[in-house]
């Protein structure tokens, strides 16, 4: 991985993993699959992951269904 990629990848200290889910969201809508996936490369702990994305999708700001 390149050194500007993996920087980009790495948990920013002091970042939630809400606050990363929401910045990957602001380009574009995302699957819940492609939120875990950001979520893991960020270095976030699966417990974090699952909660964050299902709070996401509870909200409505993740929706497979409407993908």
């Amino acid at each position: 991985m390149k050194n500007s990629l993996t920087k980009r990848l790495k948990k920013r200290e002091g970042q939630s993993p809400m606050d990363a889910a929401l910045s990957f969201l602001t380009a574009r809508a995302r699957t819940r699959r492609e939120v875990e996936r950001h979520l893991d490369a960020c270095h976030y702990g699966e417990v974090e992951v699952m909660e964050t994305v299902d709070r996401l999708t509870e909200v409505g700001l993740v929706d497979d269904a409407a993908f």
